[in-house]
This record gives structure tokens, C-alpha cells and sequence, in this order.
């Protein structure tokens, strides 16, 4: 496990907005033991006004795709664009469309739920991307892609991406969150028989560069 900086090494503060129990407790769990303070929430209304009124007590913000009180992608754009607080969005939905659709909206990623501890012991990466630069996107997308150590293939990559294996390739993705994802990782969840390193690593790039596009649209319209 990556161990967090020095300035996030005291306690990292979380804010879980869910509806669900066993959600709130199993962050909590996995919270134990890394000096991170997790408040809990169930409404997303009340949620709103805890942030509006003491944003500067939290650090980052995991959310449910389907709220019970609001609609969970204004909520999302709410907190993102005018409290400006990193956030996750959690769901079962494991679609392409919909991990697009939430990072669109300003989301730093989409995890499918059940959460793993990697994914928690991780949290911390995304407050330190918003304090190394806010606003630069394309900047922090670069250094991402170039920790990916990679070079896409010069070839036409001629495999056909069927939906049912593009659905395997997002779950697993979505084990480490896209921007930690690297085609050696992939390959090995996946484990489907006859995929290459190079076909992986050709899809991936693609979906960087879908991300980033969103990103950069997203930018110009808030500019």
C-alpha cells in the first residue's frame, strides 16, 4: 500500500452519504486503523447542509448513485463545482455509460460497491490531486496517464471488444479506479483467454482519452 504524505498522515476526513447501514459500517471497518475520520449520513438533503455550513470539515465525499431525497447527480455537481470537495460516487451499476456519466458531472471516480480496502487505503490520493493544482485538469491527466509506464501499441489493435468483454474490462478497472489501472493489472482480473497485454493496454488509453475529453468539456463549461 502507498503510504499518504506527510501532510495527510494525521487523519484523512471522510464524508459517506448512503442510505444503507451496512454501507456506513463497512468504510467504517475499513477505515479502522488509518487515521481516518468517517462521519456518516443517510439524506442527501441533510447532507447538503452539513457541507454548505462546515465544508472545510471534510476532505473528500463518497456518495450513492441512487439517492432516496435528491437526484444524486445534482447533488454531485453541487459539491463539486461550488463547495469544490473531491468526490466518489458509489453504485451497482457497472456500466461504461454510467462511470462516464458520473465523472462528467465531477465525479474523481465511479467504484462499484461492494468498496475494497485498496480502495479506501487509496482515498487519500484524490485530496492530494486537488491540492497540487484545483483547476489544471489536463495537467493531473497527464501525470496520470504517464504513470501508467506503457506505450500503446503502434498497430491496429484488430480485437473486437464485444459488450460482455468490455463489461469484464470495467470491472476490473473499476478494482482499482481508472486512474490507477494498469494493463498488467487488468490482464491479470480479467484472465480471459487469448486477450494480450497490448489489446489492454490500447483499450485503456482509449478510455483515458474518453476521460479526458469529458474533463476538458466539463472545463469549458464552467469557464
Amino acid at each position: 500500500m502507498e503510504e499518504p504524505p506527510q501532510q495527510f498522515s494525521e487523519f484523512l476526513r471522510i464524508l459517506v452519504v448512503d442510505h444503507e447501514t451496512t454501507i456506513h459500517n463497512a468504510i467504517v471497518e475499513m477505515s479502522i486503523g488509518l487515521n481516518y475520520a468517517v462521519t456518516t449520513c443517510s439524506m442527501a438533503s441533510f447532507a447538503l447542509t452539513l457541507l454548505r455550513e462546515a465544508k472545510s470539515c471534510f476532505d473528500v465525499i463518497l456518495i450513492e448513485e441512487q439517492m432516496s431525497d435528491m437526484d444524486s447527480y445534482d447533488f454531485l455537481k453541487e459539491i463539486t463545482q461550488q463547495i469544490n470537495i473531491p468526490a466518489i460516487m458509489m453504485g451497482v451499476d457497472g456500466s461504461e455509460s454510467t462511470m462516464m456519466k458520473a465523472i462528467a458531472n465531477g465525479a474523481c471516480e465511479y467504484w462499484i460497491k461492494p468498496l475494497n480496502e485498496d480502495q479506501i487505503n487509496n482515498m487519500w490520493q484524490h485530496v492530494t490531486r486537488k491540492v497540487v493544482n484545483e483547476n489544471e485538469h489536463d495537467q493531473i491527466l497527464e501525470t496520470l496517464e504517464s504513470n501508467h509506464n506503457y506505450q500503446p501499441p503502434k498497430k491496429k489493435n484488430r480485437l473486437s471488444w464485444s459488450q460482455e468483454l468490455n463489461q469484464e474490462f470495467l470491472r476490473a478497472v473499476n478494482q482499482f479506479g481508472l486512474d490507477n489501472a494498469t494493463p498488467k493489472k487488468v490482464l491479470e482480473v480479467m484472465n480471459v483467454p487469448g486477450l494480450t497485454k497490448e489489446s489492454v493496454a490500447s483499450h485503456l488509453e482509449k478510455k483515458l482519452k474518453k476521460k479526458k475529453k469529458t474533463m476538458e468539456t466539463l472545463t469549458r463549461n464552467l469557464t
